[in-house]
């Protein structure tokens, strides 16, 4: 946005994830998280989460005064009491909501709080609570920093990272599901293009959290199959993070079917990954609910790498069986292994699907395609605030 002449500031929290500057122009990393998983006692008093709302909100109003924005974006709020939501939508200034993950879903019942005025607390905050509404108190600061759901939000514009994740939106009884679709957007400096394939397409990559939503234990399978039928070149690559019980789930898969020398579990590489698809020749993608949109999908596209994939949630958007990938139904080692094949044994067909998926990519996933639908939108917000 900044490349096209765009003034740009960003709101965010002290959490730094790895690898992310500390310092970044136009970047103020000063809001307070208070994480449902990190609660202590100290965390859910009045005190700090009163503190917490007095913070956030006084940073909110001191950007909007100091900068005077056009269009407020809202990405992500996470471990953020949503009354600062509220407060943005009512600041006068046109409210874009991006729901790009399930950070919405996640807000209506982890909201700290909301929680803290509705749900039971211990002896001590439950007397404080009861003596701020006798004494009216209450409906002074949830007046400030209110606790309505979120549900009832009307944006000047939202918009979607997948149909499927709109959809579960609309369901959810939103206000505002009705809007663009914009996918994420891949960066070609984070992914290496594939320019050279070797001869024997064998080797396989899953790259993905691990669990039952994502089925990893499909791919291991689909190997196993190939072995039964004399099929023992391939080898599988799982990268993700998960429950330590669920990958001694396939890690006992594993051993019992003697596969430990074809197949291998890791977490995913936090160095050099734009070199990872390099060292692989097809990318599986087994999941039975995918995330709300799938980036290891697009970063194959974008690297040329040929993608096996369940045609479900999300992947709908993106995969097209036959065109820019290979699809199976979900669960289906069996197919998924036919499929591995196919794939392995037809260059043509290899080049005619990344020839498209990497079209695809340019065309709708690129930094530069998402920058432009997203720039289209806060024009439209914009547009549609003079009138009202």
């Amino acid at each position: 946005m900044m490349r096209r002449g765009h003034k740009v500031r960003v709101l965010t929290s002290t959490h730094l994830e790895p690898g992310v500057r500390a310092r970044q122009a136009g970047v103020s990393r000063s809001l307070h998280l208070v994480h449902p998983s990190k609660q202590s006692g100290k965390e859910t008093s009045l005190k700090h989460l009163y503190s917490c709302q007095k913070n956030n909100h006084f940073l909110l109003e001191a950007i909007i005064n100091d900068f005077h924005p056009d269009v407020i974006v809202v990405w992500n709020l996470i471990g953020v009491p949503r009354s600062i939501l509220w407060s943005a939508i009512s600041s006068g200034i046109p409210c874009v909501i991006a729901v790009h993950d399930t950070w919405l879903i996640q807000q209506l019942n982890n909201d700290i709080w909301t929680n803290w005025w509705k749900n039971s607390l211990p002896a001590k905050q439950a007397f404080i609570r009861s003596f701020l509404k006798l004494s009216g108190l209450s409906h002074i600061i949830k007046k400030r920093y209110p606790i309505e759901s979120l549900k009832r939000l009307v944006p000047a514009l939202s918009f979607f990272c997948s149909r499927d994740l709109q959809q579960t939106i609309h369901n959810r009884g939103f206000a505002f599901a009705r809007g663009e679709v914009i996918p994420h957007c891949i960066s070609t400096r984070e992914i290496a293009i594939k320019r050279f394939r070797s001869n024997k397409l064998d080797r396989l990559l899953v790259i993905d959290p691990l669990n039952e939503d994502h089925d990893p234990l499909t791919a291991i399978k689909a190997l196993l199959e190939l072995r039964n039928r004399g099929q023992t070149r391939f080898t599988l690559d799982i990268y993700g993070n998960g429950e330590r019980s669920y990958k001694n789930h396939l890690q006992s898969f594993i051993r019992q079917h003697r596969l430990e020398g074809s197949v291998r579990i890791g977490n995913i590489p936090t160095v050099n990954l734009p070199m990872l698809f390099l060292s692989y020749d097809i990318l599986i993608y087994p999941a039975k609910k995918p995330d709300p949109f799938p980036d290891a999908i697009v970063k194959a596209m974008a690297a040329k790498l040929p993608i096996i994939s369940t045609h479900e949630g999300s992947c709908r958007d993106i995969i097209r069986n036959g065109e820019n990938a290979l699809s199976f139904r979900r669960e289906s080692p069996v197919e998924l292994a036919d499929n591995i094949l196919k794939v392995a044994q037809d260059t043509d067909l290899v080049e005619r699907l990344t020839y498209t998926a990497h079209r695809d990519f340019r065309m709708k996933y690129s930094v530069e395609s998402v920058t432009s639908k997203i720039e289209q939108i806060l024009h439209a917000a914009r547009r549609r605030a003079r009138f009202l």
